[in-house]
């Protein structure tokens, strides 16, 4: 089963396991996706750790943008051009990849 997360803080408040479950249960895909609360001093630590464990995305949100930006290493193109920003994904090729998301929310890189 693949794993998924939005990291935040405070993120306890998001609806993203709620939605990601009703798109998974429609696609047929088995998933676990989950909030992780995660103070600015802990992020690094937190995204490694979700990595190593076989994570396979992170939606991000405040304040981690910024700091999950630096730790992407790549923003796909289209994104950059869009000036979006808020996800990453597992790329076995590349590592994380800043796929870019939610333009109503994001901040410009």
């Amino acid at each position: 089963m693949e794993r998924y997360a939005v990291i935040g803080y405070p993120v306890t408040h998001s609806l993203s396991p709620v939605i990601h479950a009703g798109f998974a249960a429609q696609t047929g895909k088995e998933i676990h996706y989950e909030q992780l609360n995660v103070p600015a001093v802990d992020f690094e630590a937190a995204v490694r750790d979700f990595r190593q464990a076989g994570g396979c995305g992170l939606n991000v949100t405040v304040p981690h943008k910024e700091a999950a930006l630096e730790l992407a290493g790549e923003i796909m193109p289209q994104a950059r051009m869009a000036g979006l920003q808020g996800g990453c994904r597992r790329c076995r090729q590349y590592g994380w990849q800043r796929p870019g998301l939610r333009p109503d929310r994001g901040t410009r890189p």
